[in-house]
């Protein structure tokens, strides 16, 4: 249980790294800081990404007990992804793919395989979830969002069907960058991450370093981005089910 929460909260951490995108702002006497203007901005930005390969390491710290793996991710929107997280010896020990409307999670260490609505009964996320973080589909849990502030903060309120806070999004106004994002059930944090190292890759910045804390589980994760590639050439053959390989 505790390869497969890990391995999954990796999986989370490192889709958010690769859509959180950001153009360098004009000088700030031209920039429009109003909150629907910085928000609409960062929202571009993410829609400009259309396949990405990321390439990192992950330090997991578990009430003390340290965990490191290194990890490949594959999107190609609107309707595929592929992340496989290898031990310090290379070996496999988490491979999730999704194509078209179908899902699949292996753990090749335990010995197990999970398809489509399987998924949800074995992994803290659904695969409507995973989805909604790597293709930036609408999240149905979250459907209302709106900014306020302006500078030099906009944060992003987005809140479910029952009107009760899911996410709450922290977004430098005059760089655009998102610097914090906080997801919450019940009023309560569930996962706080925070994003950094931004660096330009192509024609965009994208975040290097991104931390998560787990509050209630006294989890806290890092990931360090090594390489990203913006928009290659990604055959569908990567995301397939019977591909072995993440596409290195």
């Amino acid at each position: 249980m505790r390869v497969r929460r890990v391995s999954v909260s990796v999986l989370s951490v490192a889709l958010l790294a690769a859509c959180r995108t950001h153009v360098a702002a004009p000088p700030s006497d031209e920039v429009d800081l109003s909150p629907d203007a910085v928000y609409a901005a960062v929202r571009r930005q993410e829609a400009a990404v259309k396949t990405l390969r990321a390439r990192f390491a992950a330090r997991v710290d578990r009430a003390g007990e340290v965990r490191r793996a290194d990890g490949v991710l594959l999107v190609k929107k609107p309707d595929r992804f592929r992340l496989r997280l290898l031990s310090p010896f290379g070996l496999t020990v988490f491979d999730y793919t999704s194509w078209d409307s179908h899902d699949r999670m292996q753990l090749p260490l335990e010995g197990k395989q999970f398809s489509d609505a399987e998924i949800a009964a074995h992994s803290p996320f659904s695969p409507a979830a995973m989805r909604a973080a790597f293709l930036g589909v609408a999240d149905p849990a979250a459907t209302r969002c709106s900014a306020f502030g302006g500078s030099p903060e906009t944060v992003v309120d987005c809140r479910d069907r029952n009107g009760a806070v899911a996410r709450l999004i922290r977004i430098d106004s005059g760089t655009r960058r998102v610097q914090q994002e906080i997801q919450l059930v019940t009023g309560q944090p569930q996962v706080v991450m925070q994003y950094g190292d931004y660096r330009p890759v192509e024609s965009v910045e994208l975040p290097f370093t991104i931390d998560l804390t787990y509050p209630e589980e006294n989890v806290h994760l890092t990931i360090a981005v090594r390489s990203y590639e913006l928009n290659p050439s990604l055959a569908d053959g990567l995301f397939e089910p019977q591909s072995n390989g993440a596409g290195s």
